[in-house]
């Protein structure tokens, strides 16, 4: 008997909304405590939708740090900001181009 059962190929996850507020297609949906991910759908509560687990997506950034290409970033959930990572915020991906500090947003790859 097999020890794994194939469930979907990961690009995309399917999401049960258990909050009171509707998640709007491009939110930022942290799972756990450990990962922030991309809502590709609006998921009302209670309803099931898509999670986006790969792309690269525009995102709103801490507009007063700088930071290079390939940096790990994290999602500030009270700040609704990336930030570069230090391990205390949900992992959200790496930063695909250098963001200077005048930006407010920046390109990152899930």
């Amino acid at each position: 008997m097999a020890l794994t059962r194939y469930i979907q190929n990961g690009n995309y996850i399917d999401y049960t909304n258990t909050t009171e507020e509707i998640i709007n297609t491009g939110d930022i949906v942290v799972l756990g405590t450990s990962r922030a991910i991309i809502a590709d759908t609006q998921i009302k509560p209670g309803e099931t939708g898509v999670l986006s687990m790969t792309g690269v997506y525009e995102v709103p950034a801490d507009s007063a740090t700088e930071f290079p290409e390939g940096a790990e970033l994290e999602w500030d959930s009270t700040l609704k900001v990336a930030k570069v990572a230090d391990d205390s915020k949900p992992k959200l991906g790496i930063a695909i181009y250098k963001k200077e500090s005048s930006s407010k947003t920046a390109i990152v790859k899930l």
